[in-house]
C-alpha cells in the first residue's frame, strides 16, 4: 500500500460535508480489555470543523507530510519514526479493540458533561469516495483535547480579562492515526496506545515463545523464557516468521543457521542456557537477523521485508 494510496485519500476529504467531531475516552483493564465512550460535540462558528478538515487535506494530501515518511510498511513491531506502519483490522493485534472502538464512535454518547468527563483522544468521523463507494475514514489525534486551565485569562475589554474556568477543547490538524475502512495506519507509535496493543503483542509473543518451548529444540526452556518474555523481545514476536521456526526443526538446518549466526549448539539442541544464543535465536524467528552478503557477518536489522 503506497504513500501515493494514503494522499489520493486525504485529498478526497473535503467531498464529504458531513463530518463529526467525537472525543474518545479509553478505560483498560486486564481483565476486560480496552473499551471506549465516544461523546459527539459541535464547535462554532459551524464552518470551522469543515476548516479543519480541508486544512488536514492541504497538509497530508496535497503538502509534502505523507512524502515526508521513507514508505507504508506492514507493522512489525519495529520501532521506526520515519515509517507509516499498517495493520489490517483482522488482525489479532487489534482486531477486538477496533470493533469496539467503531462501535463506539457509530453510537456517541451526546449528554455526558464535559466537565465530567476525560477524553484520552479526538477522532474526526467522516467518509471519502474510493472506487465509486464511500469508505468510512476516522483521522485520530491522540493528544488529550479536552483541558481545564489555571491562572489562565481571556481579554474581554480594553483593561479587562476574565478568568477560564470552562473546559478548553483543543483540536489539532496532526494525525496520529488513520482508520481508512477495515485498514489503520500508525503515523507514529503514539497509535499504539489507542489499541493498546502492548497488551496484545505480549499475547502474541506468549502463544509463540510456548510452540517453540514445546519443540524439542532448547537446551534450557525456563531460560529462554526468561529473555523471550522481557526487554523488546515481546515486541519482536510481531515479526515472527513461522518458516524460520520450522526450517530449524531439521537438524542439518539448525547446525547451519547455528553456524553463521554465531548460536551456540548443546547436544544438537541450542543452548539457551548462553543467553546471547537465545537472543540471536529469537532475531533469527522474528526476521531481526540477516547476514551481510559481503562479509557474510550476521547482522541485526529493523525489518526485513521483500523489496519492491
Amino acid at each position: 500500500m503506497s504513500k501515493n494510496y494514503l494522499k489520493s485519500v486525504f485529498t478526497g476529504l473535503d467531498g464529504c460535508k458531513a463530518w463529526t467531531l467525537q472525543l474518545v475516552k479509553m478505560s483498560l483493564s486486564k481483565r476486560a480489555g480496552t473499551s471506549y465512550v465516544c461523546r459527539e460535540v459541535d464547535i462554532s462558528p459551524s464552518d470551522r470543523l469543515f476548516n479543519l478538515i480541508c486544512t488536514i487535506k492541504e497538509k497530508y494530501g496535497i503538502g509534502d507530510v505523507i512524502d515526508e515518511y521513507s514508505s507504508v510498511d506492514m507493522y512489525t513491531g519495529d520501532v521506526l519514526n520515519n515509517v507509516i506502519y499498517k495493520i489490517d483490522g483482522t488482525s489479532k493485534l487489534i482486531k477486538r479493540e477496533l470493533e469496539s472502538l467503531i462501535e463506539a464512535t457509530s453510537n456517541p454518547d451526546k449528554e455526558i458533561e464535559i466537565s465530567k468527563f476525560k477524553p484520552n483522544a479526538l477522532i474526526l468521523k467522516g467518509y471519502v469516495k474510493l472506487d465509486g463507494d464511500n469508505v468510512q475514514v476516522l483521522l485520530v489525534s491522540m493528544q488529550k483535547p479536552v483541558t481545564t486551565l489555571t491562572n489562565k485569562y481571556m481579554w474581554i475589554s480594553t483593561n479587562k480579562f476574565k478568568e477560564i474556568k470552562e473546559p478548553v477543547l483543543s483540536v489539532r490538524d496532526v494525525i496520529d492515526v488513520a482508520i481508512i475502512g477495515n485498514k489503520v495506519y500508525l503515523f507514529n507509535l503514539s497509535g499504539e496506545k489507542l489499541f493498546n496493543m502492548e497488551r496484545t503483542y505480549r499475547a502474541v509473543a506468549e502463544e509463540h515463545i510456548n510452540d517453540i518451548a514445546a519443540s524439542g529444540l532448547l537446551s534450557n526452556v525456563n531460560k529462554f523464557r526468561e529473555v523471550a518474555s522481557t526487554g523488546r523481545n515481546p515486541r519482536r514476536f510481531v515479526a515472527y516468521n513461522d518458516e524460520h521456526f520450522k526450517w530449524l526443526e531439521d537438524l542439518e538446518n539448525r547446525k547451519r543457521v547455528a553456524k553463521k549466526l554465531g548460536i551456540k549448539m548443546k547436544k544438537n539442541r541450542i543452548d539457551t542456557d548462553d543467553k546471547s544464543s537465545t537472543e540471536k535465536l529469537i532475531k533469527f524467528l522474528c526476521n531481526k537477523a540477516m547476514i551481510d552478503p559481503c562479509n557474510e557477518n550476521p547482522v541485526e536489522v529493523a525489518a526485513a521485508k521483500p523489496w519492491s
